[in-house]
């Protein structure tokens, strides 16, 4: 029987009236209606902020006064994620059976792929243990969709059977389909075998149970999958309809989420929806903070995120001294009321102990930090390489120089020098690894060194640690291992008296990764205690922490840190949106690695269109969500790679804004209080220099009127001019004065064989040497007739060549060069090419120079300027024509910063002139890139697009010579993604390139 309920959606038109609404419908002054109602929110994170948000709305702003001087009880609702939801629906289910954890899940999984291989159905793919918790994903996903797996299957089934006969992709996602069924059959066997309960059978004992209700008040504030991967599932909104003692719902939602297009969705998921507006639509906006008048860019851009939480230290420090001592309310300034809003948690996190902690400015935050990178995560890894290396002495140096982990030989510690002696003896013998090994040493040293030296002692305690992990190197139930392992752990633990901070949060993260490897000693209980080798339990171990979350301990005092979804349930003052980039906003969606969007649509599947347009709303939302500032921050750098700013900052120049210049400049800041003025020092941690002298260093900035700050210099002549140094100006001007002007030296290629550079230099001599023997022996053009004898004269010059290398090179450029069994060598590629461009050839001109002084043409001004270039081939066809070739071991370089085939092309025409007595005009210019599946790249696909590329090019390169005439190179990419491998990062100023 349904119970009838009441579902109501409360718009709102900001997130201020959001959280007043929230507050406002559920009853906290009657404790059995309190504890029958629970708020669902995003996260943790978000359920924290809300919780401080109803007690300011409730008790005050001052929470603690107002429970000193006595104020009205109120008893708080759970305030609950969608994971925390279902728990609490769970909890109160009487005598039901347990749920099955996320590691029971994914062991199930496990042991569900190997019944289905079993079966007779072979995986397309290797199933190692992240595609397990892949398919875990997935098939929660369709269970969250409303779908079984039949019906999965036969809507799979019949998108992909049309066309399996002529289709490989479609063949190939057929059997990942079949596959992935089977598998899911299988879990679910394995499922009911255990008794427990996993999300859709709590979905459905839920549905069928009757008595005493767990809920009867569910206020939802999060919107649906489709414009939030945190929001709800149609399998939630299904189970909200017909939930026993389900009495009211509430939906909470601001206007800009629901134009989205949730609105619509709504009123389909939950039929009979009562609509009400609540609040109205005010003019008052938060004041937007800007450096500038400019309305066209009302948003910072600092060097990198470092850099905007120094900003915000300089404001918060101000702020917090008095430079702007009281706000609306009339109170002084608190840190509490600001809120650094991220996207993603970190680098943020980590860095506020760098930037405002390190000033005297304390930071909180709910936001969860990965588990792997938490030091006893280090500690666990060591551990397990020392066991997969074979105990080699590269991983047993780590683990015995660990200073968490305690060694003992005859009561005495084993200390650092102990296994700096043991390092140098391990050298001089060769030791290679192996516990028999490590246990015969370390007998044999007992009898000739006695116990009393510092090698023995070294020896000793790492040949009784492989003894206590051999037996993690036979195959046993992964329950075994995992025993083994925590044993380890625990045995040789240093206890520490310190109660530092960060030995208390050491502490915490230690005991955090022991209990998941209990939990996964649990999950392999029930997975039949199957036998395993330990190197496939270390996968799964090392997936488990990088896929869990630590939570730091807790703190009420500093300036918020808080993700973007938090935030919206936060009462703050001023808030700053940080790292507004295009990589972080809109956030990115977890894409599904197993079938493309255009399938994933057939089962109803979230749309990115529909998460852009969900981002785009919440983007807008935040703006407007403090009571007095808010400022957008966005940086230039990451990983010494420009970082472009997010879209979502286009619409901020129509938007009805206050604005306000910034006036804390470091001027004012050096002449308000010198506490402030250290805050820059701060950067250089111990250096001793003096801050007056210091700072006005700092301060130093050349006028962004002066050319010279966009990278200008004086006039000076290049000729004769190399077309890879214009090249080099096309893709970066800054990249052509580093190399070219100042004459830096590139960072060398490190690479424990050949070379690109060295590869490359070998395929051009190769090339050469077969043309010009070619020449000698035939004379003629390469035919279908004569491809045999060119393949043999090929293979022999390259054996030549080959000789001169070393053994591993020899052999990686052997197969490169002349092919394998499964690969089709560079010179069969070149050679089948020839073969199909039969023409008669008069000469073939090989590396050859183009050097003196070339007319070039644009716009009918001709300009004479002396260049010099190496041409790799240039054939005279019998036509009058000439064929320019370009060998390219990668890809053909973009058109965009390439001149190389028309300005070669120019110049041959020019050169060639006279030649046998003819004029000689270009008729094909075309790259030979062996990167590619297509080789043959033709500059222009005929005559017409050919005159029109040597015209264009010609334009390109003129303009390049007047901005290397003009002094002018500025950091200005041709693509930002060259910023990733550039040789100049470290000194160029690709923080100003906005400028």
């Amino acid at each position: 029987m349904i119970t009838p309920r009441r579902a109501k959606l409360l718009r709102v038109p900001d997130l201020r009236v959001f959280q007043d609404v929230i507050v406002s419908v559920v009853e906290t002054q009657d404790i059995l209606r309190a504890r029958s109602c629970a708020v669902v929110v995003p996260s943790y994170a978000a359920a924290e902020q809300l919780r401080r948000t109803f007690e300011v709305r409730l008790l005050g702003p001052k929470v603690k006064d107002s429970l000193e001087h006595g104020v009205a009880a109120h008893v708080f609702p759970d305030i609950v994620s969608r994971e925390e939801w279902y728990a609490r629906m769970h909890s109160g289910l009487r005598n039901s059976p347990s749920r099955l954890s996320s590691r029971e899940c994914e062991a199930l999984f496990h042991s569900a792929v190997i019944d289905a291989i079993a079966s007779g159905v072979s995986p397309p793919f290797e199933p190692r243990p992240r595609l397990v918790s892949e398919m875990v994903l997935l098939y929660e996903s369709i269970s969250r969709l409303g779908h079984s797996t039949d019906t999965f299957e036969r809507l799979l089934v019949g998108e992909l059977e049309p066309s399996e006969a002529f289709d490989r992709g479609a063949n190939r996602l057929l059997r990942q389909t079949k596959f992935l069924v089977a598998t899911f059959r299988a879990y679910q066997n394995r499922l009911t075998q255990t008794g427990k309960l996993d999300e859709a059978s709590l979905r459905r004992l839920l549905l069928e149970t009757s008595g005493e209700p767990v809920l009867n008040h569910l206020v939802i504030t999060v919107a649906d999958q489709s414009a939030d991967a945190f929001g709800l599932w149609p399998a939630d909104f299904d189970l909200i309809t017909r939930l026993p003692g389900l009495k009211r719902v509430d939906i909470v939602s601001t206007e800009a989420v629901l134009a989205t297009g949730f609105y619509e969705r709504l009123y389909s998921l939950l039929p009979g929806l009562e609509e009400i507006r609540m609040g109205e639509l005010t003019t008052e906006h938060p004041v937007l903070l800007t450096p500038t008048q400019d309305r066209s860019k009302p948003f910072f851009i600092r060097r990198d995120r470092e850099e905007e939480l120094r900003s915000i230290a300089k404001r918060v420090k101000a702020l917090s001294l008095g430079s702007s001592q009281k706000n609306v309310n009339n109170e002084r300034y608190s840190t509490e009321h600001t809120a650094v809003v991220f996207q993603r948690p970190l680098p943020y996190l980590y860095l506020k102990r760098r930037t405002l902690e390190a000033v005297g400015i304390p930071g909180q935050t709910f936001n969860s930090t990965p588990l792997a990178a938490e030091p006893f995560a280090a500690v666990l890894d060591l551990v397990l390489s020392f066991v997969l290396s074979g105990f080699t002495r590269r991983t047993m140096l780590a683990l015995l120089r660990s200073p968490r982990l305690r060694f003992e030989v005859n009561s005495n510690l084993v200390k650092p020098s102990d296994v700096t002696s043991l390092d140098r003896r391990l050298r001089e013998i060769g030791y290679s690894g192996g516990s028999d090994h490590l246990s015969a040493l370390a007998k044999k040293w007992s009898l000739v060194m006695g116990s009393s030296k510092e090698e023995f002692r070294g020896i000793s305690a790492a040949a009784s640690a492989a003894f206590e992990l051999s037996s993690l190197e036979h195959s046993a139930c992964p329950t075994v291992h995992l025993e083994a392992l925590v044993d380890f752990l625990k045995n040789h633990h240093r206890k520490v008296s310190d109660q530092s901070a960060f030995l208390r949060r050491y502490e915490r993260g230690r005991l955090a990764v022991l209990t998941l490897l209990r939990e996964l000693r649990e999950a392999y209980v029930i997975n039949d205690g199957k036998k395993g080798t330990f190197a496939d339990l270390v996968a799964n171990i090392r997936r488990s922490i990088e896929t869990s979350l630590f939570t730091p301990a807790l703190s009420r005092e500093g300036v918020n840190f808080v993700d973007a979804r938090a935030a919206r349930y936060g009462d703050f003052d001023e808030v700053w949106l940080v790292g507004v980039v295009q990589d972080d906003w809109p956030e990115r969606p977890h894409r599904n690695i197993f079938y493309p969007p255009s399938l994933l649509s057939t089962l109803g599947w979230p749309r990115e269109s529909d998460r852009l347009s969900g981002s785009r709303a919440n983007f807008r939302d935040l703006l407007d969500l403090p009571n007095e500032t808010v400022a957008i921050s966005t940086f230039a750098l990451e990983n010494d790679a420009i970082m472009p700013p997010s879209s979502l900052l286009d619409e901020l120049a129509e938007l009805p804004f206050v604005t306000e210049v910034e006036t804390f400049s470091q001027a004012s800041l050096k002449n308000s209080n010198p506490e402030i003025s250290s805050l820059d020092q701060n950067m250089f941690g111990d250096f001793e220099m003096p801050t007056d002298s210091w700072l006005a260093l700092r301060m130093c900035r050349t006028s962004r009127s002066d050319p010279s700050f966009h990278g200008a210099i004086s006039r000076d002549d290049y000729q004769p001019y190399t077309v890879s140094a214009v090249e080099r100006y096309l893709k970066c001007p800054f990249t052509f004065f580093a190399y070219d002007v100042i004459g830096l030296k590139a960072e060398s290629e490190d690479s424990p064989t050949m070379t690109s550079v060295s590869r490359g230099r070998l395929l051009h001599d190769v090339f050469k040497e077969f043309f010009s023997a070619w020449a000698r022996q035939e004379g003629g053009p390469l035919t279908s007739r004569n491809l045999e004898g060119a393949t043999q004269c090929f293979q022999e010059i390259t054996e030549r060549f080959l000789l001169k290398l070393s053994e591993p090179d020899r052999t990686l450029e052997r197969a490169r060069l002349l092919g394998s069994p499964t690969t089709v060598g560079l010179g069969e590629r070149l050679l089948r090419l020839e073969s199909e461009h039969p023409t008669k050839i008069l000469d073939r001109l090989l590396e050859h120079v183009l050097e003196g002084d070339f007319v070039f043409v644009h716009e009918n001004i001709s300009r004479r300027i002396k260049l010099k270039g190496i041409a790799d081939r240039i054939d005279l066809l019998a036509d009058g024509g000439l064929r320019l070739i370009d060998y390219k071991l990668g890809r053909a370089p973009k058109s965009s910063h390439s001149v190389q085939l028309p300005i070669y092309g120019v110049c041959a025409e020019q050169q060639l002139s006279g030649r046998l007595g003819r004029q000689w005009k270009l008729a094909e210019a075309a790259y030979l890139a062996f990167g590619t599946r297509e080789t043959f790249i033709p500059l222009a696909a005929n005559s017409s697009k050919l005159k029109e590329a040597l015209e264009d090019g010609q334009r390109r390169f003129l303009r390049a010579i007047e901005g290397i005439e003009s002094g002018d190179f500025p950091p200005r990419p041709a693509e930002q993604a060259l910023c990733r491998v550039c040789s100049y990062s470290k000194v160029c100023r690709k923080d100003y390139v906005r400028d």
